[in-house]
């Protein structure tokens, strides 16, 4: 996810808007071509992507204590026009959130795990 986030913001600055694919994220950052395909390893990627703002997803194929779900959405405060156009977009602003899954408990072995 870190990957695709940080080619997307590169690819803004470049391009002053995110990409709407995953192709077009190659080449930008570290992104290479073998991760456009969403079902890699043991997580299927969603990727929803506009002008101003994308939505990431990994989700695992098979649901348990080992693997959670991650989400990823960004937005841009502010576009560009003629007046700023040469003006640099703003931070955007990136939420993670833990969804669909949850995080192993801690087991009754380990000497700091709580009553």
């Amino acid at each position: 996810m870190r990957v695709v986030i940080r080619a997307q913001q590169q690819f803004n600055k470049q391009y002053h808007h995110y990409a709407t694919s995953l192709a077009e994220l190659v080449h930008s950052g570290s992104f290479t071509k073998r991760m456009v395909d969403p079902h890699r390893g043991d997580y299927i990627t969603g990727f929803q992507g506009k002008k101003n703002s994308f939505v990431l997803t990994m989700t695992p194929n098979h649901l348990d204590t080992q693997h959670r779900s991650f989400y990823a959405k960004t937005t841009a405060k502010s576009t560009p026009t003629k007046k700023n156009r040469r003006r640099r977009f703003p931070a955007s602003e990136v939420n993670f959130l833990f969804v669909w899954g949850r995080a192993p408990r801690p087991s009754a072995e380990r000497s700091d795990a709580r009553p």
